[in-house]
């Protein structure tokens, strides 16, 4: 929990109702938590395909490349010529 000084600058009202909010602020049960670090540290087993470098560039260039091809087509509707254009 965060401690608040005087010299934060802060009014002393301001203080009081930061304390009280960090004191009330309810947490996720045990079990909760701990099933919730157990999907985090098996998460690469389940999705090696979101890990794996090679397998993201593949993505991001796949993206880039569709975008890409988006962007030209709404570029030739706007111009007149394309597929779109009226």
């Amino acid at each position: 929990m965060a401690e608040h000084h005087s010299d934060d600058g802060l009014e002393p009202d301001l203080i009081q109702i930061a304390a009280e909010l960090e004191r009330s602020r309810p947490l996720p049960n045990p079990g909760f938590r701990g099933e919730l670090g157990r999907r985090l540290a098996t998460k690469e087993e389940r999705m090696p395909r979101l890990t794996n470098p090679a397998a993201v560039r593949r993505r991001i260039a796949g993206m880039a490349g569709s975008g890409g091809i988006l962007l030209a087509v709404a570029s030739a509707g706007v111009l007149g010529v394309g597929p779109l254009a009226s």
